[in-house]
C-alpha cells in the first residue's frame, strides 16, 4: 500500500493480476487454495472499495490501475486509468 497525495494505492500483485480478475470466483488456474484466496480478496475489495483505494495491476497489458464501485454483479471497475492519468490531471474517485 502507498499513499500519496490524498490517494491511496494498493498493489494487487497475482491476488488480481488483472481487472478482468476482480470477480470472486476468477483467479489464477494455478491457485492451490482457492477458498483462501477468494476469501483473502473479498476482504482487500471490501476494504478498497470503503476506502476508495486505487487498484495496481502487474498483468494487465491494458489498464494500469482501477478505482472501484459496487454493482448487482459485486465489486467492479469503475474508472481505469494508466498512471500518467493521475500525474497530469489527477483522478477523481
Amino acid at each position: 500500500m502507498i499513499r500519496e497525495n490524498n490517494h491511496t494505492f494498493i498493489y494487487t500483485g497475482d491476488l488480481i493480476p488483472t481487472i478482468a480478475h476482480l470477480p470472486l470466483i476468477w483467479n489464477m488456474s494455478y491457485d492451490i487454495e482457492s477458498l483462501k484466496t477468494i476469501e483473502e480478496k473479498d476482504k482487500i475489495l471490501r476494504e478498497a472499495l470503503d476506502g476508495n483505494w486505487i487498484l495496481v495491476f502487474q498483468h494487465d497489458e491494458h489498464h494500469e490501475c482501477c478505482t472501484l464501485e459496487m454493482t448487482e454483479k459485486g465489486i467492479r471497475a469503475k474508472k481505469k486509468f494508466g498512471f500518467s492519468e493521475i500525474r497530469k490531471e489527477g483522478i477523481s474517485k
